[in-house]
């Protein structure tokens, strides 16, 4: 849900289509996780979480496995997220978009600025 909130600030709008927004998130060089792989993310981590509490589909979350990396898979076809790594790059991510705020980037502001008046807008006129 995080990755979900984080990009709607950054484009300025929320987003039925929330397998692209991870596949677009995910393919970032902090991530470095191909097409495939974010979108068997997507399909199986974060809707294993939101819906079930659970991994589905040979995605197993661990502290220190891999040792090197985000995520590997497997000879069997299992994968490995190392949740240390991600959140190391999530929140990477996240204070990069708010340095850009703090320095003022008109854009970034812009854009945040937008989606917050979306969110406020469904309770109260803007």
């Amino acid at each position: 849900m995080l990755i979900e909130t984080l990009y709607g600030f950054q484009v300025g709008r929320s987003s039925k289509k929330t397998k692209s927004i991870y596949i677009s998130m995910l393919t970032r060089p902090r991530f470095a996780f191909d097409p495939e792989t974010a979108e068997s993310f997507y399909c199986h981590v974060r809707h294993g979480l939101f819906h079930d509490t659970e991994t589905r589909g040979k995605w197993l979350i661990e502290i220190t496995r891999p040792p090197t990396g985000i995520f590997a898979r497997s000879g069997g076809g299992e994968f490995v997220l190392n949740r240390v790594s991600f959140h190391a790059a999530l929140k990477s991510e996240f204070n990069d978009w708010i340095e850009k705020l703090r320095r003022g980037d008109q854009v970034a502001r812009g854009k945040m600025r937008t989606r917050m008046d979306e969110l406020i807008g469904r309770h109260f006129e803007v």
